[in-house]
This record gives structure tokens, C-alpha cells and sequence, in this order.
């Protein structure tokens, strides 16, 4: 039977929450730490959510069996190897191990992303490049990946902030700390060293023309071409390529329209603050999510372009990320309070809720007074460990440091995971995986020196790609030992290391166990290596 989907204006009723206790682990860094669940009677969300994802997985049964009988049950012919079978196997086949760095640049990485099918892997660094790499698309796991573009950026200001492909794979949109977003040709020219990657035309998006907009502080010829002083952390295109959305510092969320090569609307006002992420609910395109540092997580229905149609309140810092699931239900994000949090949107509030109490939920919580700005300052030592009075979350997961920078969170693959687990790098140089079943992180990987800003997982393939301030582009798979020293082979086709002939496969301990790094230090210095002369975060 289909499941009904709850319209985005059909908001619930908003129920507070009982606090959780705080961790003594949460905000350290450390990376053992489980996700915090809500008690009592508002796990409804979060049961629906583990069901589906049990389902995309290939049911219970399935999850609990180890990995190794399943693969011989397929060889043997016992398991049809189903979507949802592959989904399971995938989901053991975590990439892991140590990482493999592919290439080193001279400047901070701030933006790693796949594109469309993993046929390439394109990176923004602070010098205004953006490389773009062949990954050899099903191989992603064992080929060398090759750099096949350069990109060099229009009157970069600072650093690049965020990228968006269209679907067709064709166009690239990056933005910066200006109201001018370019869009160039992905797959004009070829070759570092192409003249056309230096004469590339690369479009002017100028969203200070906005109806409705305006900026703040008046015209500056310094910060784009429109000369307002406003800058774009986020953005975003729609599946049909017609409208690109963008988040910006003049606390506005504002529409573009490529057909018709003119803004739309612009959301002035939007939030009290930096609107850091924005992103599109699902498909359609009509339901945008934006994230501030204001604290609180906003859905817009783009056809009333007035008001948001609900607010998700459970961050006490800044979102630096929202990531939807793309089932028009459920997103994750990610905050400078050092959590991220799993949402399920059938439970957010209006801007006035009224409690349990019959007191008005104030529209916004903001635990931080302290007189610092996060794009330039270091953070506090020691981030305050409280919990909103009014979380509307379904989970929240604790382990990773959001510092210094827009750290980003995304979801799993649904081809090879079902969507089972989140993602997301950290300031100590980290890749943390959580696991949405259990709430406990699942691996920890290290390799980075510095501040891992954005991480991708293949959209087919058990490997996750990285790009850290330390220049680093990082790959990790799922590798054995073979052959002697030195020798290693990726996990490949599972039919591989199947026995043809016994009801048992003959399998690697790695499989199962793989390699993990965990850090057990509760008071860690949240200062990254190179915080003392950062002047920026993006």
C-alpha cells in the first residue's frame, strides 16, 4: 500500500520533547559517542524512518545476518540478488581502511562533491579552483583518478563557498562571498593546462537584482558585480534546471530563474541571521529548506514566496547544513552547537507554538552570548553542552567538532546502503559515519591534517571522497590484503570471494571487521593547526 504523504502546510502539532541529559563525550571530539533519542512517546518519526530503511535494506532479517552468509547464500542461489538485497550487502561493505591520498593542492579545500552518476568528483579550493576528476565511474574504488579540468574562478572573493551540477551533468554553478553566482560549461575544454579552461564564459548570476531584495551596508564595488555587500554561503538547483536558490548573508533566500535569466523573488528577512544552507525538500521543487545562524531550520513552499510554511526548532548554535532525504519527509543537519540532528518535517512548528504549559514558544534559543563571530574568531574552548527546551528533532548525533567553518552532512547512498546512514566530516580532521539504526557511529576515519569542510559518498560504489584544509584530496574503500605486502585489492564483485563448492564462504575477517579510528579524548583542543591566522570560514 502507498504511504501518504503528508502535505508540507499539514503542519502537526508541536509537542515538546523531554530533555535529554547531556554526554560527557558529545562535544569533544570524541567519536564513540551514540545519538540521543527522544523519549517517551515521540519516537514515531524515528520508528517510521528505521522501518523504511530496514525495508530499503532488505528487511530485518537480512541486516542481522553476517555478511559473509549472505554473499554465499547469493552463490548458492538461497538470496535473489534483489535492490534491496544489494542494498544490504552495500551496507556492510562500508568504505573504510586507511585512506588514499589522490592528490595534494596549495590551498584549503572547501567543496567536495560526486557528480550525477560518479563519472566524476569535483573539488572547490580557496585559490579559485575547481578541479574536476575523472573517477572512473563503476571503478571508483581502484582506478587512478585523473584530473581532467581546472576551473578558475571570476572575481573570487575569499573563497568558494558552495557548488551546484544540473542534472544533465553540464552546467556548474559556484558561488562566493558575493550576490553574483556564475555558471560555467562542465565539459567544455579538457586538460589542466586547456586555454579554455581559462577563456571558459562563465554566466553572471546577479541575485542583488531580486525583487524584494537589498542587501545590508550599502554598495560596495569590491563584492560583485551588483556592488551590495551581501555574500552566498549556499546553493542550490532544482531537479528540472529552471531555478537556482541561494542562502545568503543578508539573511535572505532568494530564487533565480534560469529560463527566464531573471530573479524571482527574494525572501528578505528570512531569518535573524546568516542563512548558511539551503536545499530543495524533494524532487518537485516547490519546498526549499534553508538553515541560519539563527539557530532554526525553515520550509518554504516557493509558490507562496511570503512566509515559511513551518520552523524546526532543536539547535541551540548556528545550522551550517541541511541535507533532505529526498522523500519529501525526512532531512538531517548539521550546527555549531556540536550536534547534528535528524528531522522529520511532520513535526515542525509555527513561529508562536504554544507548550504543554500554555506558555508561547519563543521563535528562536540561542544558548551562545558570547561576543564572537564564528567567520574569523576561533570558537569558545568549550562549546556549551545544553539541549533546546523545545527540540523537535527525532535524533541527534554527537561526536564530530563543527568549527571554524560551514561543516556539511549528508545521507548515505540509497543504491548501496538504503539510506541507512549520515555522514559528515569535522574539524579535527575526521570522517564520521553514523548509523541511523543504532544511533552509534559506525567508522571514524582519519587521514586529514585539517578541518574536513565537505565529504562525498559515490553515489554506486562503497567509496566516500574528501577534501580537507590541508590541500588533501582523500578516497577511502573497502580494501583486503593480498598477494603480500604491499598488495591491495578493493572489495569488488561479491561472487568473487563466494565458495562454489561448500555451504560455507571462505571469506576475509576484514570484511566484517574492517579498520576504525576512534578518538577517546575528552578534552581536546577544538583549535584546528592553522586556526591562529584563519580569517574566514565559508
Amino acid at each position: 500500500m502507498a504511504r501518504r504523504k503528508t502535505p508540507i502546510n499539514e503542519a502537526i502539532s508541536f509537542r515538546p520533547r523531554r530533555s535529554p541529559a547531556p554526554k560527557s563525550s558529545g562535544g569533544s571530539g570524541g567519536a564513540g559517542s551514540p545519538g540521543e533519542e527522544p523519549a517517551g512517546g515521540e519516537q514515531e518519526g524515528l520508528r517510521d524512518l528505521r522501518a523504511e530503511t530496514r525495508r530499503a535494506c532488505g528487511g530485518a532479517a537480512l541486516i542481522n545476518t553476517p555478511t559473509h552468509r549472505l554473499l554465499g547464500a547469493r552463490e548458492r542461489g538461497g538470496l535473489t540478488p534483489s535492490r534491496a538485497s544489494r542494498a544490504c550487502l552495500g551496507a556492510r561493505l562500508l568504505p573504510s581502511g586507511p585512506g588514499e591520498t589522490l592528490d595534494v593542492h596549495q590551498a584549503r579545500g572547501y567543496v567536495a562533491k560526486f557528480v550525477g552518476s560518479g563519472n566524476l568528483f569535483l573539488v572547490g579550493f580557496q585559490d579559485r579552483r575547481v578541479r574536476v576528476y575523472d573517477t572512473g565511474g563503476a571503478n571508483a574504488a581502484r582506478a587512478r583518478w585523473r584530473p581532467v579540468k581546472e576551473i578558475f574562478a571570476r572575481q573570487l572573493c575569499w573563497t568558494i563557498t558552495d557548488t551546484a551540477v544540473s542534472s544533465d551533468d553540464r552546467t556548474l554553478a559556484y558561488s562566493t562571498i558575493s550576490p553574483v553566482v556564475r555558471l560555467v560549461n562542465l565539459q567544455a575544454g579538457g586538460g589542466l593546462q586547456s586555454v579554455q579552461n581559462v577563456t571558459d564564459i562563465h554566466e553572471a548570476v546577479d541575485l542583488s537584482a531580486a525583487p524584494g531584495g537589498g542587501a545590508r551596508g550599502g554598495p560596495d564595488p569590491d563584492l560583485g558585480e551588483g556592488g551590495e555587500r551581501f555574500g552566498v554561503w549556499s546553493i542550490c538547483l532544482s531537479r528540472d534546471g529552471t531555478r537556482l536558490m541561494a542562502g545568503t548573508s543578508a539573511c535572505s533566500v532568494v530564487a533565480y530563474d534560469l529560463q527566464a535569466g531573471r530573479p524571482a523573488f527574494s525572501l528578505e528577512g528570512a531569518h535573524d541571521d546568516d542563512v548558511n544552507a539551503v536545499a530543495f525538500l524533494d524532487g518537485s521543487g516547490q519546498v526549499v529548506v534553508s538553515g541560519s545562524d539563527d539557530s532554526t531550520i525553515k520550509l518554504w513552499d516557493t509558490r507562496e514566496e511570503t512566509r515559511a510554511s513551518g520552523v524546526l526548532y532543536g539547535h541551540t548554535e548556528g545550522v551550517t547544513c541541511v541535507a533532505p532525504r529526498g522523500d519529501g519527509r525526512y532531512l538531517v543537519s548539521n550546527g555549531k552547537d556540536q550536534k547534528a540532528k535528524l528531522w522529520d518535517v511532520r513535526r515542525m512548528g509555527g513561529d508562536g507554538q504554544i507548550g504543554a504549559s500554555g506558555v508561547v514558544v519563543p521563535q528562536r534559543y540561542r544558548v551562545s552570548r558570547k561576543s564572537f563571530d564564528y567567520r574569523w574568531q576561533r570558537y569558545p574552548y568549550k562549546p556549551e553542552k545544553v539541549c533546546h527546551p523545545h527540540d523537535s528533532s527525532v535524533m541527534t548525533f554527537m561526536g564530530h567538532q563543527v568549527l571554524h567553518t560551514l561543516i556539511r552532512v549528508n545521507w548515505s547512498p540509497l543504491e548501496t546502503t538504503g539510506q541507512r546512514f549520515i555522514y559528515t566530516g569535522s574539524a579535527c580532521g575526521s570522517l564520521i559515519v553514523y548509523d541511523i539504526l543504532s544511533g552509534e557511529v559506525e567508522t571514524v576515519m582519519q587521514k586529514h591534517g585539517s578541518v574536513v569542510r565537505d565529504c562525498d559518498w559515490h553515489p554506486t560504489e562503497p567509496v566516500i571522497a574528501s577534501a580537507g584544509w590541508d590541500g588533501r584530496v582523500v578516497r577511502w574503500a573497502r580494501f583486503r590484503e593480498e598477494g603480500g605486502e604491499g598488495a591491495r585489492e578493493p572489495w569488488g564483485d561479491a561472487a568473487t570471494y563466494a565458495s562454489s563448492s561448500g555451504d560455507e564462504l571462505h571469506f576475509d575477517p576484514m570484511l566484517d571487521s574492517g579498520s576504525e579510528w576512534t578518538d577517546e579524548a575528552e578534552d581536546e583542543d577544538y583549535s584546528s593547526p592553522d586556526s591562529e591566522d584563519s580569517t574566514g570560514s565559508g
